[in-house]
């Protein structure tokens, strides 16, 4: 199944995109891992937004996680936690007290709780083992 998710990132990869979402056979959609994107929401605000090596929206207390298992906090939920158009610095798992660190943010913009619950036992399979677990339901 390994095999099977490279190639099909790697193929991803390829093509010429402006934006780091992406269908994901296992939990609908999500992020293309390390990628950065330049967004202009508004006329003159250029957002980049950085999804690290697992394709979670980089944060600025996870910029040093190696495995998955070092997380000690993810955040589920939609649009709000992922931060649609907000820098990496203000997304809600960068503010966040520093006991709560690192924060895994698996917010992703149009997520439901169920899409939410099938993308944390994904990686829950990968060896993510967080302590704590916040989820924002709108």
């Amino acid at each position: 199944m390994g095999d099977l998710i490279v190639s099909y990132f790697a193929e991803i990869r390829s093509y010429n995109r402006t934006s780091a979402r992406v269908i994901n056979p296992f939990f609908h959609h999500g992020f293309i891992p390390n990628r950065k994107f330049k967004h202009e929401w508004v006329e003159g605000l250029v957002i980049e937004e950085v999804i690290n090596k697992f394709g979670f929206r980089e944060n600025m207390s996870d910029k040093n996680i190696g495995v998955l298992s070092d997380y000690n906090t993810v955040l589920l939920g939609d649009s709000f936690i992922e931060g649609l158009g907000i820098d990496n610095e203000n997304i809600l798992a960068s503010l966040l007290k520093p006991s709560l660190h690192p924060v895994a943010n698996l917010g992703v913009s149009s997520f439901s709780p169920s899409l939410s619950k099938q993308r944390l036992n994904y990686f829950k399979n990968q060896g993510f083992k967080p302590k704590k677990i916040i989820h924002f339901v709108d």
